[in-house]
């Protein structure tokens, strides 16, 4: 197993999982603001 593709393909996983976390906060946040 090579470890550069390895630590590569770990660090997309948790960018995608960050920018999915962070999509998540503002469409509730989005939410909010419609909602008042």
């Amino acid at each position: 197993r090579d470890l550069k593709a390895h630590l590569r393909w770990t660090q997309q996983q948790s960018e995608s999982r960050r920018r999915a976390a962070v999509n998540e906060m503002m469409r509730q946040r989005a939410a909010e603001v419609a909602r008042s």
